[in-house]
């Protein structure tokens, strides 16, 4: 059977009798606002009061077709309220929507004309309430409305210790109770499934239980019916955890050689069957967690462990003041190199794990982390070198050709591209353009015993930096205790002409690549 939706001339007319608020008293929030593209957000539903089809909430069978998508059957919602009001029809009758739907057009037609407070003048309300004052600067404005906010709170159930705290856009409240209190959690069927999940997670592994507030109802505390009946928030259940310190140390097996990482803090939450560390280090860029099984004491354990680096705290940093980066280059270089890892957990200043020696050269994490690593690395060296500013940015892209030639680059930079005759497989030539009296070409035949030569590149060549472009410095050869020597007959070139020559080392020659820094 088709359902009796509303025209939309109906919509239209519903929602501006109530000034497009939801007409829910104890919600009242805007439902229509303009979008970032153009348009606008709207968030309002115009719901049946009596359903539109058999079968749904407060189906009247009397109603004709026209009664039913009427304006008089329709209360504008938010879509939380409409949900809400679906899902309870004992709470919410016929008559009260008709209520509130007459409430809601009473206050459109009270607040026409009238200023709406504005979110300053709730502020300085506040401040007057509470500190006796004006909207002048309080120190203790913001630690005062939080201490008024847990004593109403606390005045619901004198059971319950709580606590206020706000960060960033959300309230937050902690409930600590200070007796054994009994109350009923009442969640719909369809969402008791996934909380029973999480609830397992929660006992056997410490895991926190997070779920929308809108999903359950409580009885049995004011407290809670109060704080949870709310269209918007999460109810968080959190396993007892203890604050605890991870250490870890890399080994290297065939010197024993042994590198520290810094302490690692965080949190300890222990289930039944298993308990599980989530640590930050190095201003939080440095992040660790792992679980174990909780089995028969033992000295050393197997720990499964991850961690990863917040390489977004970089973004835009100019990379010469990147924090910590040489801690995490120097980490993750040699556990490429196949360096065994330990990790040990601490509590109180004792020693409840360690783990057995873990390997993590072959993991894609490392190798891709590293080799990002690296990219930076070699970035610094250049910009260091040649005085230019690189900021980071994280959604930079490289081929592995451009990241090898970064590495030749930065060894060229270090002094690392100098070479001994035996280390040469082949000599090196080069070749000349005949002058118009053959003068380079004599000057080269005269030469009898070895000599240093100099070349210095005429182009330079350019290199890209995170996206950034920077000419490199001319290149330059540098060749020691070598013997020219042509190898062709002289007597029928011309000026022009191109002429080989080929470079003899002799045993304690020298050839270095550098730049003309």
């Amino acid at each position: 059977m088709s359902r009796d939706n509303f025209t939309k001339a109906v919509i239209e007319k519903l929602k501006a009798r109530v000034s497009n608020r939801c007409s829910n008293p104890e919600c009242r929030v805007q439902t229509t606002a303009p979008s970032d593209s153009g348009g606008i957000s709207n968030i309002g539903i115009a719901a049946h009061i009596c359903a539109a089809s058999p079968g749904g909430p407060r189906y009247d069978s009397s109603m004709s077709s026209s009664e039913r998508k009427s304006l008089d059957n329709a209360i504008w919602l938010c879509s939380n309220c409409s949900i809400d009001i679906d899902r309870d029809l004992i709470r919410y009758t016929v008559d009260l929507l008709k209520e509130w739907k007459q409430i809601a057009e009473n206050n459109a037609r009270l607040e026409l004309g009238k200023k709406i407070p504005s979110h300053k003048d709730t502020v300085n309300t506040i401040t007057a309430s509470l500190t006796g004052l004006g909207a002048n600067f309080v120190p203790t404005a913001i630690s005062n409305v939080h201490i008024a906010s847990e004593k109403a709170l606390e005045a619901l159930d004198e059971r319950f210790k709580v606590q206020s705290f706000f960060d960033g856009n959300m309230s937050t409240f902690r409930i600590l109770a200070k007796e054994t209190v009994p109350l009923q959690m009442i969640i719909p069927s369809e969402a008791a499934k996934d909380y029973q999940k999480q609830y397992m997670e929660l006992v056997e592994h410490g895991k926190d239980v997070e779920i929308d507030a809108s999903s359950f109802n409580f009885e049995g505390s004011r407290l809670f019916e109060e704080l949870f009946n709310q269209p918007y928030g999460k109810l968080n259940i959190s396993a007892t955890n203890r604050k605890a310190i991870q250490k870890i140390w890399l080994v290297e097996k065939e010197t024993s050689l042994v590198e520290t990482f810094d302490d690692i803090h965080g949190d300890l939450r222990i289930g039944t069957k298993s308990f599980n560390f989530t640590g930050k280090s190095c201003a939080d860029t440095f992040s660790t967690n792992f679980s174990k099984p909780i089995t028969e004491n033992k000295t050393t354990h197997k720990v499964d462990l991850n961690f990863t680096v917040g390489f977004e705290r970089w973004e835009g940093t100019d990379i010469q003041q990147i924090k910590y980066f040489e801690k995490f280059f120097s980490l993750f270089e040699k556990i490429a190199l196949g360096w065994q890892i330990f990790t040990s957990l601490e509590v109180d200043g004792s020693k409840i794990l360690t783990s057995q020696a873990m390997y993590a050269d072959n993991s894609e994490f490392v190798k891709n982390t590293n080799s990002f690593l690296h990219y930076i690395n070699s970035c610094r060296i250049i910009g260091r070198s040649l005085g230019v500013q690189i900021n980071f940015k994280l959604d930079v892209s490289y081929s592995a050709e451009e990241h090898k030639r970064l590495a030749e680059i930065t060894d060229i930079i270090s002094g690392n591209q100098q070479f001994k005759s035996n280390e040469i497989s082949d000599n090196l030539s080069t070749d000349i353009i005949v002058t118009d009296k053959k003068e380079n070409v004599d000057k080269m035949l005269a030469i009898d015993k070895p000599i240093s030569m100099r070349m210095v590149q005429n182009e330079c060549e350019t290199v890209e930096l995170f996206g950034q472009e920077v000419v490199l410095p001319p290149k330059v050869f540098y060749f020691s205790s070598v013997t020219p020597k042509i190898y062709i007959d002289i007597s029928n070139i011309q000026p022009g002409d191109t002429v080989n020559v080929e470079w003899i080392p002799e045993a304690n020659s020298k050839f270095v690549v550098s730049y003309e820094l």
